[in-house]
């Protein structure tokens, strides 16, 4: 399979993009052979849905687990993309591949994100796994820091979806509370007892005034983001969107994402800084949108855990739990318990 393919992996760190280039160059890695009648009868149906056209794919296999998805990058007998198919093997996959699909179909028709968002092209089925097939868009360079663009983007994708919601009432807050629910008998008395006390304290901060919702990517990262030739930005990978999420959920998840993945930690400063940065400024009760986003993704990340018990504890919820607690009304001696725990 040609190596340009790996253009499919947007490492973040410096050995992921060391490694990246050494396979590119051929430098220690071995082939691995898949079966011919099983890729040509792959190509043949993607072929048909993308016009007729011969095409090659470029398979990249995620980590496996109920979540995980084969992604295929197809091209074009010159090596051009074409096409990104996403292949659902289990139950979880398939749904996230279906709520990306109707996400797309929906802001892709906003005349201010058409281009800024991947197309459907189609759908198909390949042996009983349903696959759908969006568009790739042009790549100019990979996003790192959060500016005007990011901004940009998010507003528009605010104001398309914007719905004001009492809290009680949202998507998000009944998703939220739904997976604490579900998980509170598995927690130990001191963690349900700061989950709780977290949902309570998001409950009296906001009371039954009306919130301004609307749809999250919930995974706003660089890595699933990029520039095109006129310096848009170009958001993929929206299985995890969701409607109705509270103002700044996409911000939050950007800095603080990121900056666990590069420096394992937050630190004070960190969050004052991003409280005084300028995308902050229209957040009008920044504490209040903060914790409820630290809950939110903490309890997916554990809810997760749950449904795939043999996947791999991610590294992000052990540094979002402590700030929450942090955050709360009457915790700290609690705080300080959990850590002895």
């Amino acid at each position: 399979m040609p190596r340009d393919g790996l253009a499919i992996y947007n490492p973040q760190r410096l050995t992921g993009m060391i490694l990246k280039a050494a396979v590119q160059r051929g430098i220690g890695c071995h082939p691995i052979y898949l079966r011919d009648d099983a890729v040509s009868e792959l190509e043949h149906i993607l072929s048909r849905a993308l016009g007729g056209q011969p095409v090659n794919c470029v398979f990249y296999f995620r980590a496996p687990g109920v979540f995980s998805k084969s992604i295929i990058l197809v091209l074009d007998e010159a090596g051009n993309a074409l096409a990104y198919v996403k292949i659902g093997a289990t139950e979880e996959s398939i749904s996230a591949i279906v709520n990306e699909a109707a996400i797309l179909e929906r802001i892709s028709a906003v005349p201010d994100l058409t281009a800024q968002v991947p197309s459907v092209i189609g759908r198909a089925v390949w042996r009983g796994f349903p696959m759908l097939i969006v568009s790739v868009g042009t790549s100019h360079r990979s996003c790192r820091g959060f500016g005007t663009e990011h901004r940009r983007f998010l507003w528009y994708l605010r104001q398309a979806t914007l719905v004001r919601r009492p809290l009680q009432e949202t998507v998000a807050w009944k998703v939220m509370l739904g997976r604490f629910n579900a998980m509170k008998d598995r927690f130990n008395r001191v963690r349900a007892d700061c989950y709780e006390q977290a949902l309570s304290d998001i409950e009296n901060r906001f009371g039954a005034q009306s919130l301004a919702t609307s749809l999250a990517h919930r995974d706003f990262v660089p890595w699933n983001m990029h520039y095109d030739r006129i310096g848009r930005l170009f958001v993929f990978d929206w299985e995890l969107a969701q409607d109705q999420s509270i103002q700044g959920w996409d911000m939050f998840h950007y800095h603080l994402a990121q900056r666990a993945m590069r420096h394992g930690r937050f630190g004070k400063a960190f969050f004052e800084r991003l409280k005084s940065s300028e995308e902050a400024d229209e957040i009008a009760d920044f504490e209040g949108h903060m914790l409820f986003y630290l809950v939110d993704i903490a309890l997916f990340l554990r809810d997760r855990l749950v449904r795939a018990p043999a996947v791999k504890e991610n590294k992000y919820r052990p540094l979002v739990e402590p700030e929450i607690w942090l955050r709360c009304a009457n915790l700290h001696t609690r705080h300080n318990a959990w850590l002895n725990r």
